[in-house]
């Protein structure tokens, strides 16, 4: 499934029926509001899912939403944001290439 890597946003959001098709059980998360850069809140209800990202295979925080669908319009499934990746890797964003760079930081414990 593809994603977008997205700078701006706090934590990763996803359509809730990609939790349907994960078969998470979803009743038990927690549910809070998530504001967005059109300024209008949804209700996201929290778990945490396996992501598996080039060789690497870790544990990451996603936001489902029934109004998270702002992603399929560039041909992605949701959004990866900070919380649970950003934190894994060193980012470098190269604007004039236009292209950015993830790689793996070297603390421990990490993977």
């Amino acid at each position: 499934m593809k994603a977008l890597v997205d700078s701006g946003a706090d934590v990763s959001l996803f359509p809730m029926e990609i939790a349907e098709v994960l078969e998470l059980n979803l009743s038990k998360s927690p549910e809070f509001s998530l504001v967005g850069i059109n300024g209008q809140a949804i209700k996201v209800k929290l778990h945490e899912v396996e992501m598996l990202f080039d060789q690497y295979q870790f544990k990451i925080p996603v936001g489902f939403s029934t109004a998270a669908q702002g992603a399929r319009a560039f041909g992605a499934s949701g959004i990866i944001g900070h919380k649970g990746f950003f934190d894994k890797f060193s980012v470098t964003f190269n604007y004039s290439e236009k292209y950015f760079e993830l790689k793996k930081k070297s603390l421990f414990g990490l993977f």
